[in-house]
């Protein structure tokens, strides 16, 4: 019994000595960056690219020499985006799917695969807003929510890990939000949705941890407001504090923290002191200051895309 508790109790010594060095470690690469990872002829696949933040992804990382695959139902809104990209110079396909029907996903990465190459950065952006209250939405609108938003990250890195893997070369990125860590009203599908990438990109990155892939990085993505017109019409008390992030500006940031190989990219830096408050503040007190910013009342003006 003795040398049992003295066995664990040396394993805890260590495991604390681990967890210290990782959070020097971590101090040290908030001070002193690591270089950003090139992505030049690197196979990219983002989804829901034909416009907002999609396509201003696509634009970036195709000025850092990146292969693109563009990904959206608006067949349309495809061909333009590649078309931008072809005539400046980069490297640009154009996909139109459903990203909802998992035969299609496998489908298309399939083809993808086969005619360009193994993809090694996953984007999974598309998302769409209902923007109405549990009750008063229909079931249809519901189901789009958390299918577009969420369920279809599972087709999509079904579809792709595997090439990642093999190579033990990769990277999957989520795109979730602000509301994957506090709900609020009017938004229960979305932030249901935003939560569940949240855990899905965690839990992810533990099984590939464990399994040994340390070639495959997973990152979250968690920006509050863009101004992409997803939200359009909503109203917040402190416009100045809370400003609408421009899609530009939102993709250069989150492509520099992909690059670094970050797990959370959050945007702006402000908010993550939300995370921290909802894990100190009672509820009832998180309710006050969630009404004084203005967030209760947000939706109300909602006009949507």
């Amino acid at each position: 019994m003795v040398r049992s508790y003295l066995s664990i109790s040396i394993a805890f010594f260590f495991v604390c000595l681990h967890c210290i060095a990782e959070i020097l470690r971590s101090i040290w690469q908030w001070v002193f960056p690591i270089r950003p990872k090139s992505l030049h002829n690197e196979i990219i696949v983002i989804t829901g690219a034909g416009r907002g933040l999609g396509k201003a992804l696509a634009l970036e990382t195709s000025k850092l020499g990146a292969i693109v695959v563009i990904w959206d139902i608006d067949s349309a809104a495809n061909q333009s985006v590649a078309c931008d990209i072809r005539n400046s110079g980069g490297i640009a396909y154009d996909y139109t799917i459903d990203i909802t029907n998992k035969e299609a996903v496998y489908a298309t990465a399939e083809a993808v695969l086969t005619d360009i190459g193994p993809v090694s950065l996953l984007i999974n952006n598309a998302g769409v807003v209902n923007g109405k209250t549990l009750i008063n939405s229909c079931d249809s609108k519901i189901e789009k929510t958390l299918n577009v938003n969420m369920v279809s990250h599972f087709w999509t890195i079904k579809a792709f890990l595997p090439s990642m893997m093999a190579k033990n070369h990769g990277h999957i990125v989520g795109i979730a939000s602000q509301l994957g860590f506090i709900g609020a009203a009017g938004l229960v599908d979305y932030c249901c949705s935003k939560f569940a990438v949240l855990a899905l990109v965690d839990s992810l990155r533990d099984e590939l941890w464990i399994s040994k892939f340390d070639g495959v990085h997973c990152t979250c993505v968690c920006p509050f407001l863009m101004d992409t017109g997803l939200f359009h019409g909503i109203t917040i008390r402190f416009p100045t504090l809370f400003t609408a992030i421009k899609a530009d500006d939102a993709a250069k940031y989150i492509i520099d923290g992909i690059r670094r190989n970050k797990q959370y990219v959050t945007l702006p830096k402000l908010l993550y002191l939300g995370t921290v408050l909802k894990s100190i503040l009672p509820v009832p007190a998180l309710n006050e200051l969630l009404t004084f910013v203005g967030m209760h009342d947000a939706m109300k003006t909602f006009q949507g895309h």
